[in-house]
């Protein structure tokens, strides 16, 4: 009798693991989890999803770590560090001044805009609006339907030399200049049957070529199958040029995601929001 009481005792006594702390290691271990996946996306599509969010996991786990700071939990604290770590690592090149400077010394300076005016948008006047006011040298524009192409026709006074390749669906694109286009032409980048623009712009007596692309969003395995090898294909045009080059778009890829990681390891090019901060566009509507 005495032992069998002391058995239910003991079991009364124990104290389950509260809800609140079961939900907190997984949230710690979630992020840290979700980092890691983002880092190997060239092994699965899905995987590479998880990489366009490093300023999310950052900030997640650095307000988690306070809220749970005073409670010593050292398995969560630990995952939250390492995930702080990592993706404060992906991010600060972005904050830190970059160590090349923004043109080569003796280079020609040129203004850009890139710019996914979202085919089903309306209200042209605000892009029209927009275009004038920042002037720029070279405009890069995607989702161009022919209403779209019509509307950009109004800026013929601004940017004389347009080569645009309008279609119906959100994968027209088009490149206004204020400098003479050399070479224009639209190629298949990837055989996607995606255009992608590469033309010759002379500036100050000095060449380069501007390649424009627009490749699908990675949403499925063949969507981001053919994307990588739309990028894949202008980083080996830009590799054959003979010319500096610049490439603009719409990438469908952060700079993090394998594609961009292999766009510019490919190529050589660099990108240009280091040491500017991260440059988010999305969503196109906004």
């Amino acid at each position: 009798m005495s032992e069998a009481s002391s058995g239910a005792e003991s079991s009364q006594g124990r104290v389950a693991p509260p809800r609140r702390a079961w939900i907190e290691e997984a949230v710690s271990w979630g992020l840290l989890v979700l980092t890691l996946a983002g880092s190997c996306g060239a092994w699965h599509w899905t995987l590479d999803l998880c990489s366009h969010f490093r300023w999310y996991y950052f900030v997640a786990a650095a307000v988690f770590g306070v809220l749970i700071w005073r409670k010593r939990r050292r398995a969560a604290m630990a995952s939250l560090g390492v995930t702080l770590f990592w993706n404060g690592g992906l991010l600060a090149p972005y904050y830190l001044p970059s160590s090349q400077p923004a043109a080569a010394e003796g280079g020609v300076k040129v203004s850009l805009v890139s710019l996914n005016v979202y085919t089903a948008n309306k209200d042209k006047r605000a892009v029209i609006d927009y275009l004038r006011q920042r002037s720029a040298d070279l405009v890069v524009v995607m989702e161009v339907d022919e209403r779209w192409e019509r509307a950009l026709a109004e800026l013929h006074d601004l940017y004389p030399h347009q080569f645009i390749q309008s279609r119906p669906d959100n994968f027209g694109i088009g490149l206004l200049s204020r400098e003479s286009l050399a070479e224009s032409r639209s190629i298949d980048a990837g055989n996607t049957d995606v255009p992608t623009i590469v033309a010759r712009v002379e500036r100050e007596g000095r060449a380069f070529v501007i390649v424009a692309t627009h490749p699908l969003p990675p949403v499925g395995a063949s969507n981001t199958r053919e994307r990588d090898a739309q990028l894949q294909a202008v980083a080996d045009t830009v590799k054959a040029s003979s010319l500096p080059c610049l490439v603009a778009g719409d990438l469908n890829a952060t700079p993090w995601s394998s594609a961009f990681r292999d766009l510019t390891a490919n190529s050589g090019l660099r990108d240009s929001a280091l040491g500017r901060g991260v440059q988010g566009s999305w969503n196109a509507k906004s």
